[in-house]
């Protein structure tokens, strides 16, 4: 189940304007993490806001992510999202709040980040997603619950 905490209040506001929009299905309390292929080919993780994607490698490299939330972004730089699945919750959750603040518009993070948007944001229409994980020993055989030899 999933706990709503700050991340989720409604009163929260982007400086990206597009995420603002009430009928948009990317506001700041909604930030689908995947992977994307950019205009350049490149593999990045990327966080869907409004009609953009906040590319992780680029808020990394700008110094926009500190403590956990960075090292969790960091862990998104494999080309997957593996690592990063591996970590376990609470550093899915430290990259939530950390990208919360850099999204919010009142917050110093915030306002230096709105500085770099053209820097940190993709257009969502220029970017193919893909799949966000190495799926690995898919073919094992394994105990069904009919207690004969299965794929799993």
């Amino acid at each position: 189940m999933i706990t709503l905490d700050e991340t989720h209040s409604a009163d929260l506001r982007s400086w990206v304007d597009s995420a603002n929009d009430p009928g948009g299905d990317f506001p700041i309390q909604n930030l689908p993490l995947g992977m994307v292929v950019d205009g350049d080919g490149r593999r990045r993780a990327g966080v869907a806001i409004g009609d953009r994607v906040l590319a992780l490698d680029s808020a990394v490299a700008h110094g926009m992510l500190a403590g956990e939330a960075r090292v969790a972004a960091e862990a998104c730089g494999g080309g997957t999202l593996n690592a990063l699945m591996a970590r376990g919750a609470g550093s899915r959750r430290a990259l939530r709040a950390g990208l919360v603040d850099l999204l919010r518009h009142d917050t110093d993070v915030g306002r230096r980040a709105k500085g770099l948007a053209g820097e940190l944001l993709l257009p969502a229409t220029e970017v193919e997603l893909t799949l966000p994980a190495e799926i690995g020993d898919y073919a094992r055989i394994s105990r069904g619950c009919f207690g004969r030899q299965s794929p799993v």
